[in-house]
């Protein structure tokens, strides 16, 4: 019995070392930047793309992943004394806001639709749907983060693994003492 309790601690050890994760965070940022900043009067719309910034997802043979993603938006009044509103539409429902013009840049939220458009080929449409008004548009920037594969990585020890392959270990050790 101690022969073949020993034979198992020896193989939790070679699997305790031996288990390995890959993890790789990765950020991919794109800035447009309007100069001189664009007027806008009426619904306006524009795309995001960042595999200019390296980014190549599975559909394009690569292996990067967008988890998710955060929109900043620099819109300002002309101050001509109107009231301006303006929706800023990302693709799904969740992200959409109206802008408020007493800030000077809004961060938004990301939408599942918009993960998905960043996975499938690396970019995301924005429409600024003018709702009141006229402004003018000064820049957009998304930072989108995710996992770049498993090529660059370096690979991780994976203990916990090993320390369930452990305690399976010790439970069969206890279930065949009991037995006897």
């Amino acid at each position: 019995m101690n022969k073949i309790l020993g034979s198992l601690f020896g193989l939790f050890l070679l699997f305790m070392f031996a288990g390995n994760a890959s993890a790789a965070p990765m950020t991919w940022t794109e800035t447009l930047d309007w100069n001189p900043n664009k007027y806008l009067f009426s619904d306006f719309a524009y795309t995001h793309d960042i595999k200019n910034d390296g980014f190549i997802g599975y559909l394009q043979g690569g292996d990067d992943l967008v988890l998710t993603y955060t929109l900043s938006i620099a819109l300002y009044d002309d101050n001509d004394n109107r009231r301006e509103k303006v929706v800023i539409d990302q693709p799904g429902w969740t992200a959409d806001r109206r802008y408020n013009f007493n800030l000077e840049v809004q961060e938004l939220g990301w939408s599942v639709f918009g993960v998905v458009s960043l996975n499938i080929d690396g970019t995301i449409d924005i429409n600024l749907n003018n709702i009141k008004g006229d402004y003018y548009l000064d820049y957009s920037t998304i930072v989108a983060s995710g996992d770049d594969g498993y090529e660059s990585c370096t690979p991780v020890p994976e203990p916990t693994t090993g320390i369930l392959f452990g305690i399976g270990i010790l439970g069969l050790a206890a279930i065949s003492r009991r037995k006897k």
